[in-house]
């Protein structure tokens, strides 16, 4: 079995019944919350307009390492700046992470939430893919939701470059950005 065929599960009668209310829930892994902007589960991203799914810098793989390299961009990550380091944003991004982890509808509810609420979508804003199975998953978000333009950027060159070299597919409405290192 290649490093990148996984099964990816998407339970269409849950997805049916989903109403974005509970998909939010889910993407906060179930947190209760007053503040009205962690209350949409998703991130928003105010220089494209749109929202995000990001996740805390310390489980960046790539770029734990490279931050110690003061040539590269993840030395000085903006991610670990201002706003990023309140405890309410730290929170949320620890909450997305362990409903990634954690959470057996964490697919179906990024997809409701993504379709119902924009047309264009960042994933990592803060973060990075953890794994090819998180890529796996990634893309059939991606190819449940045609009518929305999804960017990802990312440090994990190598993954992504295996990822297309064993057959796999980057839907149409997907830009991966290999940033620079």
């Amino acid at each position: 079995m290649s490093l990148f065929k996984f099964h990816i599960s998407f339970d269409e009668k849950f997805y049916d019944s989903l109403i974005l209310s509970e998909a939010n829930s889910i993407i906060r892994n179930g947190k209760k919350t007053d503040n009205m902007f962690a209350m949409i589960g998703l991130g928003e991203t105010s220089k494209l307009g749109t929202l995000s799914f990001g996740i805390p810098t310390k489980y960046c793989k790539m770029g734990r390492l490279l931050a110690s390299d003061p040539e590269s961009p993840c030395h000085y990550c903006y991610a670990e700046h201002g706003h990023f380091t309140s405890p309410t944003v730290h929170d949320c991004y620890e909450s997305r992470y362990l409903a990634w982890k954690e959470q057996p509808h964490w697919i179906e509810a990024m997809t409701l939430a993504i379709k119902s609420q924009v047309k264009k979508f960042r994933w990592f804003d803060s973060g990075d893919v953890q794994s090819p199975y998180m890529i796996e998953q990634i893309m059939e978000i991606a190819r449940r939701t045609p009518g929305v333009k999804h960017w990802l950027p990312t440090q994990e060159h190598e993954m992504f470059e295996t990822f297309v070299k064993t057959d796999n597919e980057i839907p149409k409405n997907m830009i991966v950005r290999l940033s620079s290192r």
